[in-house]
């Protein structure tokens, strides 16, 4: 039996209501130590995510590493771009996702190209161990994704791993999928 989009949506959404807060916790912790020794060695701009209260909780900026972390913010109803910050600031925007704010010293602020990223960890309400990622029906990753060349790594709880999902001509794929069992190399 195959389900659609909304209705994958629905039950990835049913089984994050279902964890406790400690078992996503302690989930948010094991995923942290692992992002811990991968991003170690990594340099250079890497795009991340200020997490939903149903997403893997990382605090990027306890990560130890020589990584310069880049948010995304919504710049029109179709389109994002990454921002990087010394000092960011965020605040909601109207699906209560927190965004970087440019703040009055422009020095600090600098927008991110494509080009300029190595890699983008990316929040998502279902993944496959074959890099397919169902997202929360907007479309901003995958129209991000088309022209991106760097490490697509999507970050999840074991429990949003499926064994399928439908896949249109505009979804992109992950080159990684991280849980707390660890990474899925695709």
């Amino acid at each position: 039996m195959s389900f659609t989009k909304p209705e994958l949506r629905k039950q990835s959404r049913q089984i994050l209501q279902s964890l406790s807060v400690t078992e996503k916790n302690k989930a948010s912790q094991q995923i942290e130590t692992l992002l811990q020794d991968f991003i170690k060695n990594q340099t250079g701009y890497w795009a991340c995510f200020r997490p939903l209260p149903d997403e893997v909780q990382i605090n990027w900026s306890h990560l130890v590493t020589k990584v310069r972390w880049v948010y995304p913010k919504l710049i029109s109803s179709t389109e994002m771009q990454f921002m990087h910050s010394t000092h960011p600031r965020f605040v909601r925007n109207e699906w209560g996702v927190e965004e970087p704010v440019e703040d009055e010293m422009k020095s600090e602020v600098q927008w991110i190209s494509r080009s300029e990223l190595q890699g983008l960890f990316i929040p998502g309400l279902a993944f496959t161990a074959s890099g397919v990622r169902l997202g929360r029906g907007k479309g901003y990753y995958d129209r991000y994704l088309k022209d991106f060349s760097g490490l697509r790594i999507g970050v999840c709880f074991s429990r949003q791993l499926f064994s399928q999902l439908p896949q249109d001509e505009s979804d992109v794929g992950m080159t990684h999928v991280l849980s707390e069992n660890g990474w899925i190399d695709i």
